[in-house]
């Protein structure tokens, strides 16, 4: 019997960023893992690193764009075959300059009832629930969903 291995997790931070009512989304490379599935914004942690930073720091490395973090949504657990993810998210707003991709193939400004137009990975379907309520008005308390 083969010993049993540890499967890695990474840790990622996301933002959902805001802008006169629209949402941000990004498009995955086509190669690759996840490839030409749309995703909002972000990024690993480096060693070290705070979510709330890496959140901004990945944001503007990715688009080009400031944000400024608003509100911490909700902890996502998810596990893929060979690693698993742990996703802090948040929401932010934006704050200054202009779209320069930088990994992404493409970016949408979305409202909340386009999101159901795009596809995403399902560690975002975890969470774009949440969104779709808060857009309703309702609140929810921060929590870990796995």
């Amino acid at each position: 019997m083969e010993p049993f291995k540890k499967i890695a997790t990474q840790k990622i931070a996301v933002g959902i960023v805001r802008k006169n009512g629209y949402l941000l989304i990004t498009r995955r490379p086509l190669d690759g893992l996840l490839g030409g599935l749309w995703e909002f914004p972000g990024g690993k942690l480096e060693q070290n690193e705070e979510s709330l930073s890496a959140c901004s720091r990945e944001i503007r490395e990715e688009t080009g764009i400031e944000v400024a973090i608003d509100s911490f949504l909700i902890r996502i657990k998810h596990e893929y075959t060979h690693f698993k993810i742990e996703m802090d998210v948040f929401y932010c707003h934006y704050v200054s300059g202009k779209i320069a991709l930088n990994g992404p193939i493409d970016y949408k400004w979305i409202q909340v009832s386009e999101i159901n137009d795009f596809t995403f990975p399902k560690a975002n379907l975890k969470f774009i629930p949440l969104i779709k309520a808060k857009n309703k008005k309702y609140l929810f308390p921060p929590m870990e969903y796995e």
